[in-house]
């Protein structure tokens, strides 16, 4: 089975695009549930409302469940790139945007700016292209979870999808 990570900053639509790739048929996990699985070590922070992930001990887990070839499974998450994937496909959505949709869930302030910021500074780009060779970024800011999930097809095909702009150039005086 070839693994293919579904990451990206919370917000930019991971969840939702892989609700509409189980319905077309795609086998996807959470990263999560990979955690769960492997017994990796993981605790939950309450200063920051969250698990804490060993993502080392994650990467080393989750190699041998992996091969070049086979049936496609989605691993979503924010630390999808951690579990040893052949390919990443990492979600992008510009800070403004990102910002108005963490707002919506109710996020306190400080845990937004904290997500977009790393979105600015292209955290979790930068985390996958140290572990995965092949990577494609898909910017959903204008995009419905359709239209992203066609993407997500399109990348896991093979087919490249028009690189992210700007990267968000010019954005970091706004955030920080």
């Amino acid at each position: 089975m070839r693994g293919v990570a579904l990451t990206g900053t919370p917000g930019t639509g991971k969840s939702a695009v892989s609700r509409i790739l189980k319905k077309r048929g795609y086998s996807v996990t959470e990263v999560m549930e990979l955690v769960r699985k492997t017994g990796t070590s993981c605790t939950y922070s309450a200063r920051e409302d969250c698990f804490i992930v060993d993502t080392a001990e994650l990467t080393a887990r989750c190699a041998p469940l992996w091969s070049e070839r086979g049936e496609v499974m989605i691993v979503e998450g924010h630390l999808a790139h951690y579990a040893s994937c052949s390919s990443a496909i990492v979600l992008r959505c510009h800070p403004s945007r990102l910002f108005a949709r963490l707002e919506k869930r109710g996020w306190e302030k400080e845990k937004i700016m904290d997500n977009v910021r790393s979105e600015v500074l292209d955290v979790i780009l930068i985390e996958a292209m140290e572990r995965i060779k092949s990577i494609q970024e898909i910017d959903t800011s204008d995009m419905t979870p359709a239209d992203t999930a066609g993407a997500v097809e399109r990348a896991i095909r093979g087919k490249k999808n028009a690189p992210v702009k700007s990267r968000w150039r010019g954005e970091i005086e706004k955030w920080f």
